[in-house]
């Protein structure tokens, strides 16, 4: 993953450290890193720290290192509404399930991607795509926080949370084919598969220019379903 310089010094303003510096520091952690240039670090984590797989979570970790502390933005927002509506999980998948959270938000039609948000996604190396899409990317790099935004229109009948019994193909946001096994973790609404659960949404729920209500989903799963997904589907998100 890459780190920005100026991004990090926002959670750790007195930072008294250039690139090489904190490079060499995370490195002395147990975190392999290596200057880009004197604003970014690319920034290799292990499997077993995916605490520290954002801006946040580094800053975290630098913090200990020169004895700072961070500075936390604690501004709170009404943003949608619980979401009532169907949630099933299938006695194979309950165990697989740490954390799911779904709001609904209304007229995202409405929204631009605004300068300050370009920016940040010109930090991340990616390009604008949607500004649902471009909100969720930069909060899970910043925060760490695994966001998904379905439809609304598309899943309005609820959602079911399963291990798949039997072979399924399910087309994915990059466009691509998989053919995903028996076992695999998905999440299906109106008798499509809708998401591989940790890896990557399915593309007849995706966001797009006609969006006009989405539900945001906050989940986390067991770490071992995840990989299960990502071998079954010879993909790997970060």
């Amino acid at each position: 993953m890459q780190i920005n310089i100026n991004w990090l010094t926002e959670y750790l303003p007195q930072l008294p450290l250039n690139s090489q510096q904190i490079a060499h520091h995370l490195n002395l952690i147990g975190h392999e890193s290596e200057v880009i240039d004197e604003q970014s670090i690319e920034l290799t984590v292990s499997p077993n720290r995916g605490d520290c797989t954002s801006i946040l979570g580094i800053a975290r970790e630098l913090s200990y290192v020169v004895n700072q502390k961070l500075k936390y933005f604690e501004k709170r927002i009404s943003i949608g509404e619980n979401l009532n509506f169907p949630v099933n999980i299938t006695s194979n998948a309950k165990n697989e399930i740490i954390n799911y959270q779904l709001i609904k938000i209304y007229d995202v039609d409405r929204l631009v991607t605004t300068k300050q948000l370009q920016h940040r996604l010109k930090q991340l190396g990616i390009s604008s795509k949607h500004p649902v899409v471009d909100l969720t990317n930069v909060i899970s790099h910043e925060l760490g926080l695994p966001l998904h935004a379905f439809d609304y229109q598309i899943i309005d009948s609820g959602i079911s949370i399963e291990k798949n019994i039997k072979p399924i193909r399910v087309t994915l946001l990059d466009g691509s084919d998989r053919l995903l096994v028996p076992g695999a973790l998905i999440q299906n609404s109106n008798g499509r598969v809708i998401d591989l659960v940790g890896v990557m949404g399915a593309k007849n729920s995706s966001v797009t220019t006609k969006t006009k209500h989405i539900v945001l989903q906050l989940a986390t799963f067991k770490p071992s379903a995840i990989r299960f997904n990502s071998k079954v589907a010879t993909l790997q998100t970060p």
